[in-house]
C-alpha cells in the first residue's frame, strides 16, 4: 500500500509541475509504469485518473476489482483508512491559513464532540 501512494504521489508531482497536459505517449508510459509495479507487487486493481488544469484528461482501470470484475475509473472501492490522510491534510491547511490551532482542544471548534474516555 505505501509503494502505490508513492507511486501515486510521484506520478502527481512530476505531472503536477508540468506546463502542458501529457502527451498521449506521456500517458502510454505511466500506464505502462501502473501495470509494471502493480505485476510487481502482486496488486489486483488500481483505477487512475489524471487532471490537467481541473480537467480529466485520463481515466483508466487497470486489473480486477476484487470480485472478479474488470477495473475501470469508475469502479466504486472503499476508501479505507486513506480519510485519515485527507482529514490531516485539510486541518493543516487550515492550520497554515490561522483557522485553527493544534494546540488547543477539540471541543473549542466543536462544542459537540464527545469521547467515551476523556483525556485526563
Amino acid at each position: 500500500m505505501r509503494l502505490c501512494l508513492a507511486l501515486l504521489l510521484l506520478l502527481h508531482a512530476s505531472i503536477a509541475t508540468c506546463q502542458a497536459p501529457p502527451s498521449p505517449e506521456d500517458l502510454a508510459a505511466i500506464d505502462a509504469v501502473v501495470a509494471d509495479r502493480m505485476r510487481a507487487h502482486a496488486i489486483p486493481g488500481v483505477a487512475l485518473a489524471i487532471t490537467h488544469g481541473g480537467e480529466l484528461i485520463h481515466a483508466r482501470g487497470f486489473g480486477s476489482d476484487g470480485r472478479g470484475g474488470p477495473m475501470t475509473a469508475d469502479t466504486p472501492m472503499y476508501i479505507g483508512s486513506v480519510s485519515k490522510s485527507f482529514t490531516g491534510l485539510a486541518v493543516m491547511q487550515l492550520v497554515d491559513a490561522g483557522h485553527l490551532e493544534l494546540d488547543v482542544p477539540v471541543r473549542t471548534y466543536l462544542p459537540w464532540f464527545d469521547v467515551a474516555e476523556p483525556c485526563r
